[in-house]
């Protein structure tokens, strides 16, 4: 029930998708996908499509931005007891995120 609980603040607060970074129609189709994906509670299929729109990225901006849904995602799976997943995307978040500020 925790992590229902758990589960549901995340999605509410990460339902507002940035829309103002979004310059490449691949790359925010992708986006849109992940979000769609992930409202429903599909967290496969948004974990893939986030993972592709990342690569789509043109700016730390972007990147930034993608970075902190991934972080989001990877909390609903530590949340659900899944830290084979949660770690890599954690890790991947924090990576992306250094990255940008040092530049």
């Amino acid at each position: 029930m925790k992590s229902s609980a758990i589960f549901l603040l995340l999605l509410i607060a990460g339902t507002i998708a940035p829309k103002a970074f979004a310059q490449d129609a691949e790359w925010e189709s992708h986006y849109v996908k992940a979000e769609k994906a992930y409202a429903s509670c599909n967290l496969f299929e948004a974990r893939k499509e986030f993972m592709v729109a990342l690569k789509g990225a043109q700016d730390c901006k972007q990147a930034y931005e993608l970075a902190s849904r991934v972080e989001t995602l990877a909390s609903v799976y530590q949340a659900r007891d899944n830290k084979a997943l949660a770690q890599p995307l954690f890790k991947l978040a924090r990576k992306l995120k250094s990255k940008c500020t040092s530049t």
